[in-house]
């Protein structure tokens, strides 16, 4: 056993003592800050977004952590284990580059002294402390160079392997991983030039770096239930492209070259890079002076020499700083990993003053001066200065429980993550928030009705030239560090115009006492009466209440397991709300809605549980002079009851069922038989059975022809649509009622497009629904059954017949215009784009010209309501 010197004794126990000193000072700041919380939402709630496609293992590993505790005993909140992990994760890296720079240097005091520094890097620590994936891609990160520079010929192609692996789960925890794949492949070409062997080792590493990333996917696709259906939902762009978490920071929204250059370094200085770079550069020079690093002849590289291993070493971790540099400056210019640039520089340094005191002694003492300069500088977040930990504790002591805070923006998740505050999202617009909005013509009783229980309402206005005029998605950047809500509509002009218009409704109706500042001079308006006058009685608060009990009592044990995470997370927040408040009544019709939706989508309306809700006395009880509640109870008992009379029929068809089968059994029979007059009194028994059967009447009327008993449907049908030119609606409607009967399917259609043309949907849905379920439905009778479906207002069908139509005929530019403009009433304006880029893209023939106008027309007007220059498709 080598003994261990006075110098190497020394090196190992300063490094220790800063490691332990280390760790005290990390543990003492937990729990730090609330940066990134939605890791752990996606974790506990299951709520997950796509930038998960750029941290795919990160969440799955938090799961198997929380299946550790939990054999402990442990079930609760997962945010202060998850930074001890981190912290765990970012000593052992420490540990890591320490033991890694003795081993290749031979200079322990050197080797603690880049890794104490790396500890202290402003960069590192916020990676060490906070909930996010960077801790342990940096510990990946770090085992990745390590590997690589170990020279060790014997068992290369292994090491290489294992070194792919390890840069996959890099990637995995952070797709900057990906400029791991230059350093693998130079560390090939360096280690195997002289043995011609680079190319096998490079396919080593890119192998096992495929796998790792490949299982890393997998992990979180197997961990969400990622099905089809969600590809098919959401394209590649919005899977990958959050890899810009900041709008504006890459080189495919930012094309100007100074700004991008001035955002990188910007950031850079931020978390401690620069400076880590000049000591490097700065040490490189003085042991190139004392002739202490020496050049490695190309034939010795396959040696396993301690001067070759430092060469090596040296080199891959200037390719490391060259390589994630060059992937932050292309791709995310303000992301928190930029630290992963600096990770290996003092390692390298310190290798390359291996051999000369005079450097070692200058690196000591400069890396000593930068760490205190580094440590007197302080963190930038943390619980004292993080903006959403900060107004969480103000907030936590403003509001009471049943207290109420307006906004015109969605609020933040990390205000809700400890603890359920009753905000209220008020938009024109419909924002769609997790927690239930509310549109302005209710909002003045609500708040009313708040005031009268004894309750406060607070007002969050926001700034209107800051706030509202920040990027929609920049959910991260300028808004998070001066609002407690973001303002997510698409066009900037809406969102100004929406607050201002929230502004002076509250401003009308009551009186706003503002200058209520939090720690960090957030401004909050508390809003009273105008008079004590216009304080009205209370009422039966009461009674009130005790119904908010009777609707959460059914709550409790309403059966979620076949619910949306949204709708689950919904009622969930609603009651918490009414355990607060429980004689709201707004929040009482809120909850009741979910529950009766949820009931109605699944077709469950008619149970005993959707009969208790339709009689609880949140529904039953009379809502007085308040249009805005009776608006709501009416909203939410007319689906019940539809649903419910609904579901009767289905039990009556079920009777008749054995007697429906009985009779097509018949008719089967005889027209095997060839006998279409027994055929068609079978078939009218059965028309007798389901007398809107549209399918039935197209069957009778093919018998019909058969026998000689066909109508005249065909006259009948071209009179209405005479009639229906000349203005003489009841003529023509009486018209097409006998040219219905017995019809065929031409003659059919003819007829729904008549009905479309008197504006009478309805009677033309109920053919084109006979006509599509027939084995030669064309796509036209898809497109037809759409626009009816538009025109009644239910666009999910219709948007849902287009593709049909589409998928049977991809050259329908008339299907391509409709179902654009569907997405683009809707406000979809991104897929609305995407439809008229493809029907623009389809070879158009002559006879098409004006289908092909009306595309290029209606991607202008898009493209103008998204407020982007107007480019070719």
């Amino acid at each position: 056993m080598p003994l261990v010197t006075r110098e190497k004794l020394a090196g190992r126990t300063v490094f220790l003592a800063g490691l332990a000193v280390w760790l005290w000072w990390a543990l003492s700041l937990l729990p730090y800050c609330f940066n990134d919380i939605h890791y752990l939402v996606s974790l506990e709630s299951g709520l997950w977004g796509p930038s998960e496609w750029v941290h795919p293992l990160y969440v799955p590993t938090l799961a198997l952590l929380r299946g550790m505790l939990a054999l402990f005993g442990y079930e609760g909140r997962m945010f202060l284990p998850v930074e001890i992990m981190n912290v765990t994760v970012a000593a052992a890296t420490l540990a890591l580059l320490f033991r890694a720079g003795e081993r290749l240097s031979g200079d322990s005091p050197s080797s603690a002294a880049a890794a104490l520094l790396v500890g202290l890097a402003p960069g590192f620590r916020e990676a060490a402390l906070r909930p996010d994936p960077y801790a342990l891609a940096a510990a990946c990160s770090v085992a990745t160079v390590v590997l690589l520079s170990w020279n060790r010929p014997a068992d290369s192609r292994r090491r290489f392997a294992l070194a792919g692996v390890t840069a996959g789960l890099t990637t995995g925890y952070h797709a900057a991983g990906l400029a791991l794949v230059l350093v693998g492949v130079g560390a090939a070409w360096l280690e195997g030039r002289a043995c011609r062997k680079g190319g096998r080792l490079a396919g080593m590493f890119l192998a096992g770096w495929f796998l790792a990333v490949a299982a890393s996917l997998a992990a979180l696709v197997l961990f969400h239930g990622v099905d089809m259906g969600y590809l098919e939902r959401v394209d590649l762009f919005d899977m990958f492209g959050k890899i810009e978490q900041i709008p504006g920071t890459s080189i495919y929204t930012n094309r100007d070259p100074s700004s991008q250059a001035a955002d990188f370094l910007r950031t850079a200085v931020h978390h401690g890079v620069p400076g880590c770079w000049a000591l490097t550069g700065a040490i490189f020079a003085l042991a190139f002076v004392f002739k202490a690093f020496q050049r490695v002849p190309a034939e010795a590289v396959c040696g396993t020499a301690p001067a070759e291993q430092r060469g090596l070493a040296v080199r891959l971790a200037l390719l490391n700083v060259a390589a994630y540099s060059l992937f932050f400056l292309i791709n995310n210019t303000q992301n928190g990993f930029i630290f992963a640039a600096l990770l290996p520089a003092p390692l390298a340094a310190a290798i390359a003053v291996a051999r000369a005191r005079i450097p070692r002694l200058a690196f000591i003492a400069a890396s000593l001066c930068l760490g205190l300069a580094w440590a007197e500088r302080g963190s930038s977040l943390g619980p004292a200065s993080d903006p959403m930990r900060v107004e969480y504790g103000f907030l936590d002591r403003l509001l009471r429980p049943g207290d109420m805070m307006l906004m015109p923006g969605c609020p933040f998740g990390e205000l809700l993550y400890e603890r359920r505050f009753n905000f209220l999202p008020v938009s024109d617009a419909g924002t769609m928030c997790m927690e239930p909005s509310m549109r302005m013509e209710g909002l003045a009783g609500r708040i009313g009705e708040a005031l009268n229980q004894g309750r406060r309402v607070y007002y969050a206005e926001g700034d209107l030239k800051e706030d509202f005029r920040a990027l929609s998605s920049d959910a991260t950047g300028i808004q998070k560090h001066r609002q407690i809500f973001s303002s997510q509509s698409v066009d900037q002009g809406e969102r100004v115009l929406g607050a201002a218009k929230l502004s002076g409704l509250l401003r009308q109706r009551f009186r706003l006492e503002c200058g209520i500042r939090s720690p960090q001079r957030w401004e909050y308006c508390l809003i009273l009466p105008r008079s004590r006058a216009a304080r009205r009685p209370a009422g039966d608060i009461p009674a009130a209440a005790e119904a908010g009990k009777e609707l959460m009592a059914l709550a409790a044990w309403f059966p979620t397991d076949g619910m949306g995470l949204v709708p689950r997370e919904r009622v969930r927040y609603l009651t918490g709300w009414l355990s607060e408040a429980p004689g709201d009544s707004y929040a009482q019709l809120g909850l009741a809605g979910l529950l009766a939706e949820q009931l109605t989508s699944t077709g469950d309306a008619g149970s005993a549980l959707a009969r208790k809700l339709a009689g609880t006395a949140v529904l039953a009880r009379q809502t007085g002079a308040d249009p805005g509640l009776r608006s709501l109870r009416a909203e939410i008992l007319a689906p019940l009851d539809r649903a419910s009379r609904e579901l009767k029929a289905r039990e009556g068809a079920e009777k008749l069922k054995a007697e429906e089968l009985r009779l097509r059994r018949l008719a089967t029979l005889h027209r095997e038989k060839g006998e279409p007059e027994r055929v068609l009194a079978a078939l009218d028994a059965l028309a007798r059975l389901r007398p809107k059967d549209s399918a039935l009447q197209i069957e009778r009327g093919r018998v019909l022809e058969d026998v000689d008993r066909r109508k005249d449907a065909n006259l009948q049908v071209e009179r209405a649509q005479i009639l229906a030119e000349l203005g003489r609606r009841p003529e023509a409607l009486a018209a097409l009622a006998r040219g219905r009967s017995g019809a065929s399917p031409v003659t059919l259609r003819h007829a729904a497009w008549v009905y479309q043309s008197l504006g009478d949907c309805a009677a033309a849905l109920k053919i084109w629904r006979g006509l599509v379920a027939l084995q030669e439905a064309s796509a036209k009778d898809f497109n037809d059954k759409a626009v009816c479906e538009f025109r009644q207002g239910d666009w999910e069908a219709a948007i849902a017949d287009f593709r049909k139509s589409l998928a049977m005929a991809p050259r329908g530019l008339e299907a391509y215009v409709s179902l654009a403009a569907v997405y683009s009433n809707r406000g979809l304006y991104d897929k609305a784009l995407e439809t008229y880029d493809l029907g623009l893209a389809v070879k158009a023939e002559p006879s098409e010209r004006g289908l092909r106008g009306q595309l290029a027309e209606g991607r202008s007007l898009v493209l103008r309501r998204m407020g982007r220059p107007e480019k070719g498709p």
